[in-house]
């Protein structure tokens, strides 16, 4: 037979060995558990701050059509004497439209006939009085074809924007 204390010092070190892994085993959960919520709110927080700079992004953007618009449309509603005089004050305004903001590559003036009549460019030669132009690429109803909203018939026509990559 075996003496009692080496009995009970085995047995004291299965309980002893088993408590180890035990309690290894709980700091090794808690610490999973801990780093997979850590992950959580840091990808939370951080798809916050995205969505906080998109909007910003996208405010600032905003602004900055808006200013563009706001500089199109004062010189678009500015009136012009008829005939070749009022067409080439039309084409000096835009060229200082165009000094002025060098987003706008292209401006093109469209009469209440659907004709245009002017057009001043960056990259392209500039044009006064009626010429063909891609018109019919762009969804302008004419005025007399019914199609016109009679309340947005002296309406300013904002065409799509048309994006062009410029080798520098």
């Amino acid at each position: 037979m075996r003496p009692l204390s080496d009995l009970k010092s085995r047995l004291f070190r299965k309980y002893a060995t088993l408590f180890v892994f035990l309690v290894i085993g709980v700091l090794l959960v808690s610490a999973g558990i801990e780093l997979f919520v850590g992950y959580q709110d840091r990808r939370s927080s951080l798809a916050e701050i995205e969505r906080e700079r998109a909007a910003s992004a996208a405010l600032s953007i905003e602004r900055f059509i808006d200013g563009i618009v706001w500089q199109v449309e004062g010189v678009a509603d500015n009136p012009q004497p008829a005939g070749i005089v009022g067409l080439e004050r039309r084409r000096r305004h835009y060229l200082s439209l165009l000094k002025h903001v060098p987003a706008l590559t292209d401006i093109t003036y469209i009469d209440n006939t659907g004709v245009a009549q002017v057009r001043v460019s960056r990259i392209a030669l500039d044009v006064v009085g009626p010429h063909t132009s891609n018109l019919g690429d762009l969804d302008i109803p004419a005025p007399d074809s019914g199609n016109v909203d009679p309340a947005k018939a002296g309406e300013l026509f904002h065409s799509e924007i048309l994006h062009c990559h410029l080798d520098a």
